[in-house]
This record gives C-alpha cells, structure tokens and sequence, in this order.
C-alpha cells in the first residue's frame, strides 16, 4: 500500500495541497478528481518525488519505493524521446540498465500485450494523441514499475484515441499494476476503477469506493464543481 500522512505543499494563496491524509492500496485503480487548480496534477507530482512537499509523509509499503513509479505527463511528447516507435520502447529498458537480451524480451512483450506492430516505424511523435499515449506506456510498463501516475489521460482526445488510453489501461490492469488517475474525465474510467478521490481547493473532501457503481452514484457531483459522470454522452 501507498501511505500518505499531513501531506502539506504551499504555494501562493488558495494553492497547494493541505494535510492530505490517504491510502492507496495495491493494485487498485484510482480515479483523482477535482475542479481546475484542485491540487491534482500537484498530488500527483509529489507522489512520484517530482516536488518535494513542506511537510508530511509519502510511505511507500513493503518492496515498492519511488523507483516502481511510473509517470505519465498530460504533455507526453515531452516524454517520447526514440526516432522510432521500436527505438522508443526499447529505451525504457536501457535507460533501466538491462542487457540486451533483457531489453529485447522485454520490448517484445510490449509489443505483442500493447498491439503495436503496425507502427513500430513511425516516428513517435508523428503519431496520433491515443496512440502516443499508448507507446509510452507501452513503454514504461517495460520497466519495473508498479505503480503509474497518469496525470489527464483523456485530455484532447476522440473517441478513438480515448479507447486505445483505456484499453491500454486495461492491459496494466491486467498485469497487476496500480493505477492512480488524475483527470475531471471521470465518465471515460469510471467502470474501469476501484476507487474515487475528490480534491477541493487542495483539501481531500471526498473518496469512496466505485467498483459496483453504486456508491459512485450517491457521490454529490455538482457540491465539488464536477460533471455528473453518469449522465448521457459518453459510453464506454
């Protein structure tokens, strides 16, 4: 499990995150949620030591520590780095330290669990937004990681693009992997997550379990300026 205690992160005022108090258990799928400027995106970065916090504690159980977290940026051309969708995957593996044999095993299997043949010449950033984003974390489930970060998953996407991000959410799922969301998007995960974390200027206000749903719909959506996620628009 992932503990965290008094988490407190200061910035100007009405900014920040204040006394967070939360448990992520593990695996799990966690959706993050919250108005603009609610302290998402910041919870997200000081639980993968990006920042550092002014006070509290972040305490990662057992084996896992900060190096089995994987981060996914809403920016993620920032994070595409190979000439190649194959140059890319294997980088990941690299810059771990593996051998080669281990980087190709490694890349192979990415590739066969992520669907990624069709596209493994393509320059990454030449890709579509879905797709981008399905090759990084192809990528970075290459690594040793088993806890991932994605900080606005579905930002600027069709729909398309949205069920290549879920389907390779699903993936991770599937292997085992905790996944912790932060995204206003909660419609698009909803029925692939386990639990619901409400930020209100920088405050954690609500969370509750949302596996079966029916919790999820007692939860007072318009209280913490969020979209009803069940209303109809999308199906997923």
């Amino acid at each position: 499990m992932l503990h965290i205690h008094h988490l407190t992160k200061e910035y100007a005022p009405k900014q920040g995150l204040y006394d967070i108090n939360l448990t992520i258990e593990m695996p799990s799928c966690t959706i993050l949620t919250g108005a603009c400027g609610s302290g998402k995106s910041l919870l997200l970065r000081l639980i993968g030591n990006l920042e550092r916090p002014n006070s509290g504690t972040i305490h990662y159980a057992q084996k896992q520590s900060v190096n089995n977290i994987a981060f996914m940026m809403q920016e993620t051309h920032m994070q595409l780095l190979g000439s190649s969708v194959l140059e890319e995957l294997n980088l990941f593996s690299i810059l771990a330290g593996k051998s080669p044999e281990e980087v190709d095993y490694r890349t192979q299997r990415a590739i066969e669990l992520f669907q990624l043949h069709a596209i493994l010449k393509q320059h990454p950033l030449s890709l579509s937004g879905g797709q981008k984003r399905q090759v990084l974390l192809a990528g970075l489930s290459t690594q040793d990681a088993s806890l991932f970060l994605l900080d606005e998953p579905f930002a600027n996407l069709d729909d398309s693009s949205i069920r290549q991000v879920r389907q390779s959410i699903e993936i991770l799922l599937s292997a085992g992997k905790t996944i912790l969301i932060a995204t206003h998007e909660i419609e698009k995960i909803l029925t692939l997550s386990t639990h619901l974390i409400i930020l209100k200027h920088g405050r954690l206000c609500y969370q509750t379990t949302c596996s079966s749903l029916t919790e999820a719909k007692k939860v007072p959506w318009s209280q913490y300026n969020l979209r009803d996620p069940f209303l109809p628009s999308w199906q997923w």
